[in-house]
């Protein structure tokens, strides 16, 4: 196994996912650092969609609506005006692409996506040029910005689709990257598997930044601030700035301990979920009516890992998987605003970063009691 960005030899394996389907291993490059998951045997594609704790976890195609609210914020920021071409590297079901028609209709917009089924909400949109295959197999014009957000994980090689990337830009064109952040195996809470199948590039701050660096990008925002969940950069090429050897960037951080302790960490979580389950929803769920808000990978793992029960749940709501999927384990996934309905006298808030607004809406909608998973695991490991 020989390194992508470095040409290394990788070496052992350093990490075998949990129920993966694609006989996947992880490997820590020696030398830049970079970890890349590799099939150990060959393996059938399989398109099926699933909700998946586990790495089994694929096709759901929501992490990019999910992303969208908070990159808006980087987008209002740059400047469209003097743009003419842009291209979206995934454009999944349209988020950016919608947004840029209408807030920037001058702008011809050229959307790359593989999968065929999730193109209606724009496949019929003027100024909207969608190309059905995926960026590795396609050769595109010039682009004055180029929308890659949680692509580039999915890559058969992340440093040829980086250095095409930037072969595309027009001199002084941009491109803003988001990739999945690998210091969220550091989560204490973590009990859904981080290296999922679909996922063959798994990246630190420190290792990006050194790739982006030694490729001919300059760092234009985001080199020095991104949450342990996601790593957002707004990049720019510029040839002169590329490092002679990619070797010669800062040295970036092994993860070598803390993937150990993550291992450890999912295995010690897993088991708590069942005394979250029996101690806490259980009993709770025999006096008053529980809610749950966040029908994804924590509910799949309390229902799997837990032995959460139909009974248990008065209500499932997600504001992203209800229009895509209707269903997590066989309880029924409703949209947000039918909490105003069904009145649940407690809601368990499933998510991590947005936790904080999805209680707030909750409080807004009339719901008083309202308890996040975090807490929940708190209490699980005082009584421990």
């Amino acid at each position: 196994m020989i390194c992508d960005f470095c040409q290394q030899d990788l070496g052992d394996p350093v990490y075998k996912p949990v129920k993966t389907l694609r006989h996947m291993a992880v490997f820590e490059c020696p030398e830049c650092r970079l970890c890349q998951s590799r099939s150990l045997q060959a393996f059938e594609r399989d398109t099926t969609r699933t909700l998946s704790c586990d790495s089994d976890w694929g096709n759901v195609r929501h992490g990019k609506g999910a992303r969208f609210s908070a990159v808006l914020a980087w987008l209002d920021d740059i400047d469209f005006s003097s743009m003419q071409e842009i291209l979206d590297v995934g454009s999944n079901r349209g988020d950016f692409v919608l947004w840029a028609n209408q807030k920037h209709p001058h702008l011809k917009i050229t959307a790359l996506e593989p999968d065929s089924s999730i193109l209606s909400n724009y496949e019929n949109k003027s100024n909207i040029n969608i190309i059905n295959s995926r960026f590795e197999d396609v050769a595109t014009a010039k682009f004055d910005f180029i929308y890659s957000v949680h692509t580039l994980e999915h890559a058969s090689s992340a440093r040829e689709m980086l250095e095409k990337k930037r072969t595309l830009l027009n001199p002084g064109g941009k491109l803003l990257l988001e990739v999945p952040n690998l210091a969220a195996i550091g989560d204490p809470d973590n009990v859904e598997e981080f290296f999922i199948d679909k996922h063959t590039f798994h990246f630190s701050r420190s290792v990006l930044l050194n790739m982006v660096k030694a490729l001919g990008f300059t760092i234009l925002r985001g080199d020095s601030d991104c949450d342990i969940y996601n790593i957002t950069l707004l990049l720019t090429p510029d040839e002169e700035a590329r490092l002679d050897d990619e070797k010669s960037g800062e040295k970036a951080e092994s993860y070598l301990h803390q993937i150990m302790q993550y291992e450890l960490t999912m295995k010690k979580n897993r088991q708590f979920l069942k005394r979250l389950v029996s101690d806490k929803l259980a009993p709770l769920a025999e006096r008053q009516q529980v809610g749950f808000w966040g029908a994804g990978r924590i509910f799949n793992a309390l229902v799997k890992y837990g032995g959460l029960k139909p009974e248990h749940v008065h209500c499932l709501v997600d504001r992203h998987l209800w229009q895509i999927i209707d269903n997590n384990e066989g309880i029924p996934i409703d949209k947000p605003e039918a909490l105003k309905q069904s009145e649940p006298q407690v809601l368990v808030i499933l998510g991590r970063s947005s936790a904080e607004a999805m209680r707030k809406e909750a409080h807004a909608m009339g719901i008083r009691h309202v308890v996040s998973f975090t807490d929940l695991m708190a209490q699980v490991a005082l009584s421990d």
